[in-house]
């Protein structure tokens, strides 16, 4: 009987060193706060770029996605940040379209052109 509690107490105790040498590890990933925009319309009329003003402040000339191809993964895809912004959008001088819009974090946001 001596014995056999020796043995096990052996057991338990390598039990317990074995287990409690393991070390902690953590993976933390982040991701960008930014949501998105896309700028789309017919590319019969707008063939070129357009020119986009964020909030009357940042002017910015981005490419037009055509309306009958939309994808996710669009190299015509822009970063803002999250919230209400004003645009307004001008092709060849004459302002297109004035609206407000509202971006969430990590997501495309989708203005079609008239």
């Amino acid at each position: 009987m001596k014995k056999f509690c020796i043995t096990l107490l052996l057991v338990s105790l390598m039990a317990v060193a074995f287990t409690s040498c393991s070390s902690t590890r953590s993976v933390t990933s982040t991701k960008s706060n930014d949501g998105y925009i896309q700028i789309v319309g017919d590319k019969t009329v707008y063939s070129e770029t357009v020119i986009i003003t964020v909030d009357n402040k940042a002017s910015y000339e981005i490419d037009v996605n055509d309306i009958t191809n939309l994808t996710i993964k669009n190299p015509a895809t822009y970063a803002i940040a999250p919230g209400a912004h004003m645009i307004e959008i001008e092709y060849n001088g004459v302002v297109v379209l004035n609206k407000k819009i509202f971006i969430s974090s990590q997501e495309i946001n989708v203005v079609e052109l008239p």
